[in-house]
């Protein structure tokens, strides 16, 4: 594909039709949020810094624009308004477990299923053991605050898995003071309902917050019903003077059905899972010295139809710390180790797959200095070792320059890896123990520019070289995994968000890739806008996304119909703190398909009351 081609169109996108780069704040619930293009940034920098101080590509959305959308799962929301990044789905919601769905594509980097993507929440990885792959029917809206994506590379500071990119779901914090409840319920097409409560307080610098929720559907096609339950707590207070422990975590039960294709369906294919974590975590600030660690634990449980069952775990530690020695200088430098390991058999077939366990870890130095009021200076570099695969040098550098009032350049090179996965080593299809880490580099260019006090534009174009990516090659009985894959991607994203009024605002985002050969969940070219109205206690969103040039397969197999949704929702505050909202997704009636095979749902409605006390 020639990024030429699409240049005009993108530009046009991002001046007429902005989009949501930046988490905006609030000044009230009531009010519309007031525009920051500087927001403080933690996933890519392990110290919070400024937006303007990062080379990386970031998108931040905000608490308000998830829930907004309606969406149960945050990777829908994520899918149609990070530019870059596409999820794959197959119904109303559920996912299940390794069957195609709910993989994480960020600039044609993944995997099926998704390896190459590394998804946090709270700072702890959301990865199965054994398969190095988040659980998607995990990652729910339900008490998020705002998501940090970060669009290209970031092995530097977390490692493996960051060969893509990072996908960092923070959830709110508990309060230091005062008490606040919170309950909503909400019914929708196919016997789709969702119900949450929560409750959080907080006196004397000390706080916790908990939240617990139900979803559940029927489906828009037979055997294609899920459950879901789950909860969430934290807790915050101060250990010592300048110490601040938080307490997190997590634990939720799915099952979720596969309807199978449409011309051959399946009758009775499930996956169920348990999933628990937990991380305690310390932020100390000393002056000129800030830093932190956490340690984390977390497990699973899972079953599927043929008989296949695991257990999986992963824990680890991180610390880090950053000294500011000079004046606009500080360097930060860290270390973490993780252990995944588990068990697996089949009690169909009486196959016992071993219980296995693999190590690794390393330490990253990360220097960012200013060089005059202009221009910001970044470069580090980690070693990883890992059990089998051995070691990796990971380095990174990266420029931000602001040579006028409103303009920030940007410019970044980062190498990622994935090391291979315990099931690639020791399960199946072909396990290989001298599998090596794949590998990648990105080299990428941007522009944020803010256009007047209302409106700003963000705008990044890439090249991506990946190499010894793990591939299959053979036919059963006489498959093997090797380190053969190698690719070029290129793209363009802008994104832009425009609050003409206190009671408007627009936003927009576009993307278009070359994915070379790795066409399958890559569309070529994806378009978001949304536009939102809020006067006194009445609020109306909607939003068009546009999908095309997006295949079923690699090497350009099994195209898929473009597509255009177009949702809107609106939402009236009724009594004191109860508002009420209907919504509609798909309200076009458009027929699409994002996994081939599997028809997406027509129009879908729901309608829900919520009430919050503080």
């Amino acid at each position: 594909m020639r990024l030429s081609r699409y240049l005009p169109l993108a530009v046009m996108t991002v001046l007429v039709l902005p989009v949501p780069f930046l988490r905006a704040q609030e000044t009230s619930p009531d009010s519309m949020r007031i525009f920051r293009v500087d927001p403080i940034l933690v996933t890519g920098t392990a110290l919070a810094f400024p937006r303007k101080a990062v080379p990386n590509a970031v998108t931040v959305i905000g608490g308000r624009d998830i829930a907004e959308t309606g969406q149960i799962s945050v990777l829908p929301a994520l899918s149609r308004q990070v530019p870059g990044l596409f999820v794959p789905e197959r119904g109303v919601i559920g996912y299940g477990l390794g069957q195609g769905a709910g993989g994480i594509s960020l600039r044609g980097m993944g995997g099926t299923p998704n390896t190459q993507v590394l998804v946090l929440t709270d700072g702890i990885p959301n990865i199965a053991g054994l398969f190095g792959h988040p659980i998607p029917d995990m990652l729910m809206t339900s008490g998020v605050d705002r998501i940090e994506v970060i669009r290209g590379p970031a092995s530097l500071l977390y490692g493996s898995n960051a060969l893509g990119g990072i996908v960092h779901i923070i959830t709110r914090k508990a309060p230091v003071g005062g008490f606040g409840v919170d309950v909503s319920l909400s019914g929708g097409s196919y016997s789709t309902v969702r119900a949450e409560a929560g409750v959080r307080g907080g006196a004397n610098g000390k706080g916790f917050t908990f939240r617990a929720s139900r979803s559940q559907t029927e489906g828009h096609r037979p055997s294609s019903s899920f459950r879901y339950t789950g909860g969430r707590f934290g807790g915050e207070f101060e250990a010592a003077e300048s110490v601040r422990l938080s307490v997190t975590g997590s634990a939720c039960s799915f099952r979720a059905f596969d309807p199978g294709p449409e011309e051959s369906p399946y009758a009775d294919h499930w996956a169920e899972a348990f999933r628990a974590d937990a991380g305690l975590s310390a932020v100390n600030v000393f002056g000129a010295v800030r830093g932190g660690g956490r340690i984390f634990l977390a497990y699973g449980d899972h079953d599927i139809y043929d008989g296949f069952r695991s257990r999986d775990y992963t824990t680890g530690l991180s610390v880090y710390q950053g000294v500011s020695p000079f004046a606009g200088v500080t360097l930060t430098g860290g270390a973490d180790v993780r252990v995944s390991g588990g068990s697996a058999s089949n009690v169909k077939t009486n196959k016992d797959f071993g219980t296995h366990d693999v190590t690794e870890g390393g330490g990253f130095l990360l220097v960012q200095a200013q060089v005059d009021k202009a221009a910001e200076v970044s470069a580090g570099v980690r070693y990883n070792h890992h059990r089998t695969a051995g070691g990796v040098w990971v380095p990174q550098a990266g420029l931000s320059i602001s040579p006028l009032r409103g303009t920030t350049l940007r410019i970044l090179a980062a190498r990622g890896f994935r090391n291979p996965t315990i099931r690639e080593i020791y399960l199946f299809p072909a396990p290989t123990p001298s599998l090596k880490p794949e590998d990648l580099w990105s080299y990428e260019a941007g522009v944020l520019q803010e256009i007047g006090p209302r409106a700003h534009v963000d705008v990044t174009a890439f090249v991506a070289e990946g190499s010894n990516m793990i591939r299959v090659s053979g036919m059963y009985p006489n498959m093997k995994l090797e380190n053969s894959g190698k690719f070029v991607h290129r793209g363009f994203e802008a994104g832009a968000v425009w609050q003409p009024s206190a009671a408007l605002e627009f936003n927009a985002a576009f993307s278009a890739l070359d994915p070379g050969e790795q066409t399958m969940a890559n569309p070529k070219r994806k378009l978001y806008c949304g536009l939102r109205w809020k006067v006194s206690r009445f609020a109306l969103r909607t939003d068009i996304t546009s999908v095309s040039g997006l295949f079923g397969a690699d090497k350009g197999q099994q195209p898929l119909p473009d597509y255009v949704l177009v949702g809107i929702r609106a939402e009236s505050e009724i009594i004191g703190k109860l508002s009420a909202y209907v919504a509609g997704d798909n309200i076009l009636n458009r027929k699409y398909q994002l996994i081939t095979g599997y028809p997406m749902p027509g129009t879908t409605f729901q309608a829900g009351l919520a009430w919050r006390a503080d």
